[in-house]
C-alpha cells in the first residue's frame, strides 16, 4: 500500500530493479485495503504460488 502521491516514483523504482508492478488505485478508502485490493492481492499470491516449485508450497503447509 503506497500513498497515491508516491505511486509513480515507487512504480518507476521497482521497475528499474526488475520488479513486475501492477498498480491498483482505490479512491476514498484511506490507509485500508478494500475488496478490490483483496482480490488483486489474492490473484497475485495465486499467480506467484502456482509458478513456484510445488515442494515449497508443501513445506509451508499448503497444498499436497
Amino acid at each position: 500500500v503506497v500513498p497515491i502521491f508516491y505511486l509513480d516514483i515507487s512504480e518507476k523504482e521497482l521497475r528499474k530493479r526488475g520488479v513486475s508492478v501492477t498498480p491498483l488505485i482505490c479512491h476514498n478508502i484511506g490507509h485500508e485495503i478494500d475488496n478490490r485490493g483483496l482480490q488483486a492481492g489474492g490473484a497475485f499470491l495465486r499467480q506467484q504460488l502456482m509458478s513456484s516449485d510445488p515442494k515449497i508450497i508443501r513445506q509451508s503447509g499448503g497444498e499436497k
